[in-house]
């Protein structure tokens, strides 16, 4: 999954993405479920300004096969009320690029 995590506030960067997965395994996650992988930006720590960087699109790899890719936040609001609009795509091809595309 690539998600953007928020600003560090003045953590150190491994406490910031400490600090977001202990919330998101708290909030967002299936109790007793393995967490996904998670992709972020290191710019995405920075506090507003030029420098920083958001990760606006979502996206899921699933199984080294489906590849979702969405406006959407996860969130209550973005998943009932609001329009968004999203892709699944069932192909290992894009799946793969896409994963070689985060770890580079």
């Amino acid at each position: 999954m690539l998600l953007d995590i928020g600003e560090a506030d003045g953590q150190s960067e491994e406490a910031a993405v400490r600090r977001f997965l202990d919330d998101f395994r708290r909030w967002h996650w299936p109790e007793g479920q393995a967490l996904p992988e998670i992709w972020y930006d290191p710019l995405s720590l920075l506090p507003h300004g030029e420098h920083r960087a958001v990760a606006h699109a979502k996206c899921v790899v699933a199984d080294e096969r489906y590849l979702f890719l969405s406006s959407a936040n996860f969130t209550e609001a973005a998943q009932n009320r609001n329009l968004e609009a999203g892709v699944l795509v069932d192909s290992t091809t894009l799946a793969a690029r896409m994963v070689q595309f985060l770890e580079d």
